[in-house]
């Protein structure tokens, strides 16, 4: 659950970091030929991408448990993984 919160806190970040620089650009700054937000698109698209893989992992683990199956040669544990 961490990590979908950091995930989204980073996507906010990126997404209001390149609006913000794309508003400051339009408003503040002499007139230029520029394309458009593209960066903030591509910065949001990349985010997205991210928090989805997250959550994607998160889901597909929680019906994964470890149950200690015994011990090796050298008296380590030796854990085997059981998904549903």
């Amino acid at each position: 659950m961490n990590k979908i919160i950091i995930a989204s806190v980073l996507l906010v970040a990126m997404v209001g970091q390149a609006s913000a620089q794309h508003y400051q650009r339009r408003h503040y700054a002499p007139p230029r030929q520029h394309h458009g937000n593209a960066g903030a698109w591509v910065a949001g698209a990349i985010g997205l991408g991210v928090l989805g893989a997250i959550i994607a992992n998160e889901s597909r683990r929680s019906n994964c448990y470890d149950e200690l199956a015994g011990y090796d040669r050298y008296g380590r544990e030796v854990w085997r993984s059981y998904c549903n």
